[in-house]
């Protein structure tokens, strides 16, 4: 389970957190121009999105699947999220009917969560929302976050910036993506690339993070850097409409592999983005509480033994 727990750090961990991306970086790489894309879609500011995030395998008895809307920055990691938990909850055992909405709203570094209302879920004082400062969380599991931050986040900014290291993307077909006539393209990307792509100070950083996640889920032979399959839809303006991702989670310790699915549709671009932080007064801050948990999964990944 402890691989399932970090895999889903990978894909959560920026907090759902658009800098133009540069081109593909090779010179036999075919297909769009991905950093015209990207320059394209970040001057749109803002767009509602739809969101999937769909696990298999890794030892669940049935798969799962996430969906959220709300609206996103194009240019920077801003936004506000709402989280449909349904199948999660139904996982755990909850009842059939029971509210999953979890509403997020996220800049600057902080995740501000509202979960829904569960008999089993107290938050200290009575508060609706939680607060989470990222980057501590992230020191708490040893991740270098200057570097590594750039990699795992969810909002489609940092989704299109690491496409730039995307190799071969082909061109599949043309299709329909909300009504807007899209061309769809595919490639491959491992992170190694991406990494190759960076200033040589933030690529130490990121080549020191994949290693630390790999002791993290328990891997010595670099499975973090296999060839990951990367989908991109472009418009017949140059703006990226759909992005899809897809992540092998591989076997270890007698559990079975699985996958991880992201997928996004952006639309209404431009559309007012309110992500004011909430209240302070209604807002509990669990950094502290999370980041010692996470320091015992640290420890627990490193083969030490944590402490009770």
């Amino acid at each position: 389970m402890r691989k399932l727990i970090i895999s889903l750090c990978l894909v959560v961990g920026g907090g759902v957190s658009a800098t133009a991306l540069a081109g593909c970086g090779t010179d036999d790489a075919v297909g769009p121009d991905v950093a015209r894309a990207a320059e394209a879609t970040a001057k749109k500011g803002t767009a509602r999105i739809a969101m999937r995030i769909s696990v298999e395998g890794a030892g669940l008895p049935l798969p799962i699947a996430i969906d959220a809307k709300g609206v996103m920055a194009l240019n920077a990691a801003k936004g506000r999220v709402t989280f449909d938990l349904a199948s999660l909850l139904g996982l755990a055992g909850a009842p059939q009917g029971t509210p999953g909405e979890l509403e997020m709203r996220f800049g600057g570094g902080t995740v501000y969560a509202k979960p829904p209302k569960l008999d089993q879920l107290e938050i200290p004082g009575g508060k609706p929302w939680v607060s989470l400062e990222l980057p501590k969380l992230a020191g708490a599991l040893g991740l270098p976050t200057r570097g590594l931050g750039k990699l795992f986040t969810l909002e489609p900014a940092a989704q299109l910036r690491a496409l730039k290291a995307a190799k071969n993307l082909k061109e599949v077909g043309k299709e329909d993506v909300g009504g807007a006539q899209t061309t769809h393209y595919r490639g491959t990307l491992r992170l190694s690339d991406f990494a190759a792509t960076l200033a040589p100070a933030e690529r130490a950083e990121v080549e020191k993070g994949i290693k630390r996640l790999e002791q993290l889920g328990g891997q010595s032979n670099g499975n973090l850097d296999e060839p990951v399959p990367v989908d991109l839809w472009i418009d017949e303006d140059g703006v990226t409409r759909k992005m899809l991702a897809e992540t092998k989670l591989p076997a270890q310790n007698g559990q079975p592999g699985g996958t991880i699915k992201q997928s996004y549709v952006l639309s209404d671009f431009g559309v007012v983005l309110d992500a004011e932080p909430p209240a302070a007064q209604d807002t509990y801050d669990a950094t502290e509480a999370l980041a010692g948990v996470l320091k015992q999964v640290a420890t627990m990944g490193s083969g030490g033994t944590a402490t009770p």
